[in-house]
């Protein structure tokens, strides 16, 4: 499979693959058909120019989203790859040159964290784009003394969510309490 450009991000949907590229572009493969260059679907060569996509996850079967080098966030829908427009965008995340910042989503796909240049993990609601008012919002504010390279959000038991997150040598741990759906409901902005 040939792309045009470095290669950032994979992520896979049954035979469908999808690559997100230095050139700010996302290309779709269909792994049954052996030679083949690609379908760009979500490319505007005004706006992803130098915008590396460096993260690529597929939510709820219909939704990709997206993490560019500038920081942004967006998520599109697969059903109409030619709409160029995201029906999501996530705002505040702060990145200009690292090519894999930290995303994770909660397993019920309801919350977004992203781990940004600046060393701060930011929170969003995946079904209204916008943060939700944060109980535990010391943990968010507070910068990591290095960089955060990985996170990951797990279930630890029924309902009670836990985030991981690497910086430096150590690794992280925070209780999200509840099931954050519950916990946050009719706090979102």
């Amino acid at each position: 499979m040939k792309t045009s450009s470095d290669v950032f991000a994979v992520t896979q949907d049954n035979n469908i693959i999808y690559t997100g590229s230095r050139a700010g572009i996302v290309q779709r493969f269909d792994s049954r058909i052996t030679s083949t260059k690609g379908d760009r679907i979500f490319n505007d060569p005004r706006t992803t120019q130098n915008n590396s996509v460096t993260n690529l996850k597929i939510f709820y079967d219909w939704q990709l989203l997206t993490s560019n080098i500038d920081g942004s966030l967006a998520m599109f829908d697969l059903r109409f790859p030619s709409n160029r427009t995201p029906i999501m965008s996530f705002t505040g995340n702060i990145n200009t040159y690292i090519t894999k910042t930290p995303i994770a989503v909660d397993p019920h796909e309801q919350f977004l964290f992203a781990a940004g240049q600046d060393r701060r993990i930011r929170l969003w609601s995946l079904r209204t784009g916008g943060p939700p008012l944060l109980s535990p919002a010391s943990v968010f504010q507070k910068p990591f003394e290095d960089p955060v390279r990985a996170l990951q959000v797990v279930e630890e038991q029924e309902g009670v969510l836990g985030l991981w997150a690497t910086s430096g040598a150590a690794l992280h741990k925070y209780n999200l309490g509840q099931t954050m759906e519950e916990e946050f409901e009719g706090m979102e902005r």
